[in-house]
């Protein structure tokens, strides 16, 4: 360590100490230093991304056919993540939903769901909905939540319902988010069966951001 400023207990004179035994100390704070330092920033000023956890995060829609009854799907291959920019103090949520994970109670029904006539998913196998800006507050309280959802091909702004959840943004814990609303089929292409399935179509999106998948990322891009 050539050039630094010889330790306290040599320059007075103080017996006892060895330059060996400074230098090794000096080496720890400078490392503690960079921790801290790097810290703050992940946690104050800097960019992260958190991948969803695809064991426990799902999708589900439900339609209502003839008037009676209501037929329900649920996805359970949903992955994305969650990007955080601690500077702007603002979020990214994208989630792809692969639409032939589908299971339904009725196989027929679910035949018919992945069919051209529904989510034509052999042609379009995934839906996704992504939503900036979102304001890391929201995340924990909840509130609307405007995104974009692209389906069959179609891409088309929408508004969720973002419930509140357990989100703290924090490593030592994971980040819940449930985000429910409804869109008209006929707006993403969807127009056989019109005289027996309804029009709106309620989709519920359920994922879990594991805090051990975040890592320092670049800003997300506007």
């Amino acid at each position: 360590m050539n050039g630094a400023p010889r330790p306290a207990a040599t320059r007075f004179g103080v017996a006892g100490a060895s330059r060996g035994t400074w230098r090794a100390h000096a080496w720890v704070a400078a490392l503690a230093l960079l921790a801290t330092a790097w810290a703050a920033d992940t946690h104050a000023g800097g960019s992260e991304r958190w991948l969803l956890d695809t064991d426990v995060s799902e999708a589900q829609f439900r339609a209502r056919v003839f008037a009676l009854i209501t037929i329900t799907g649920r996805f359970d291959r949903v992955h994305g993540q969650i990007d955080v920019d601690r500077t702007r103090a603002v979020a990214r949520i994208d989630t792809t939903v692969e639409l032939v994970s589908l299971g339904m109670a009725n196989a027929a029904h679910a035949a018919w769901a992945l069919s051209p006539a529904f989510f034509d998913a052999e042609r379009h196998p995934e839906a996704r909905f992504r939503a900036d800006d979102v304001p890391l507050g929201v995340l924990a309280a909840g509130g609307v939540l405007h995104g974009q959802l692209s389906l069959r091909g179609v891409r088309r702004p929408v508004a969720f319902r973002l419930e509140p959840q357990d989100c703290p943004l924090d490593p030592a814990h994971a980040c819940a988010l449930a985000l429910e609303g409804s869109v008209r089929r006929t707006d993403f292409g969807m127009r056989a069966e019109r005289h027996a399935v309804a029009d709106r179509v309620q989709l519920r999106i359920t994922v879990v951001g594991r805090a051990g998948a975040a890592s320092l990322e670049p800003a997300p891009g506007r």
